[in-house]
């Protein structure tokens, strides 16, 4: 068990994230799911970089993994280490998806903590969960802008109702979920299929990928 000192708020609290109990306070329900990679050699990405507060944070409580940054701002290089990489690029751009998935196909933990925008955590989710290991974790941030219409960017379904959706994939059954399999994307399926659970918490939601 981690000393209160060591475990993943009091590191957040440490480099000023806003990911700590002082701000959105994901960290403990994140600490709950990630812990069992604190010591292994795992593959961590995150999109959105800031001021290299999650960075650092993610750096100390994962001493033996690699972190990877995906950022527009190039100042975020500066971050850079033998552990830390950092990507620029729009995540809503097909270039860069396509780079970020042929540059790392195993991605054990992967946030999205990026512009907010609905189409751009939806285009992050359907391009990089592929991405993610068997096992490992997807987590999309600051889903309170769902319920704000200028983060709708080119989509009109707010983020979190795109994830209500994937909800009901995991509980229809007979009749009722072959014809929701008949009448959605068979690209959106292949997902859903490939999802062992989603779990929310405050502004967040953490998808498990199947083993």
């Amino acid at each position: 068990m981690d000393s209160l000192l060591n475990n993943l708020d009091s590191i957040g609290i440490k480099y000023g994230t806003d990911k700590s109990s002082k701000g959105h306070n994901y960290l403990s329900t994140y600490e709950y799911f990630l812990n069992s990679y604190r010591n292994k050699r795992a593959v961590l990405m995150e999109i959105g970089g800031g001021v290299g507060a999650s960075i650092k944070m993610w750096e100390e409580y994962f001493p033996k993994s690699k972190i990877i940054c995906v950022d527009i701002n190039p100042d975020v290089k500066k971050y850079e280490s033998d552990r830390i990489s950092v990507e620029i690029g729009d995540i809503s751009s097909k270039e860069v998806i396509k780079r970020l998935q042929a540059k790392y196909p195993k991605v054990d933990i992967l946030i999205d903590d990026g512009s907010h925008r609905w189409d751009h955590q939806r285009i992050a989710f359907e391009n990089l969960f592929k991405i993610v290991s068997p096992g490992g974790y997807y987590i999309v941030e600051d889903l309170h802008s769902s319920y704000e219409p200028n983060f709708s960017g080119l989509d009109s379904l707010p983020f979190i109702e795109y994830l209500k959706n994937r909800i009901d994939f995991h509980n229809l059954r007979g009749e009722n979920g072959s014809n929701y399999i008949k009448k959605m994307n068979p690209g959106i399926v292949g997902l859903e299929k490939q999802i062992h659970f989603l779990s929310f918490t405050s502004r967040a939601c953490i998808i498990k990928k199947r083993i």
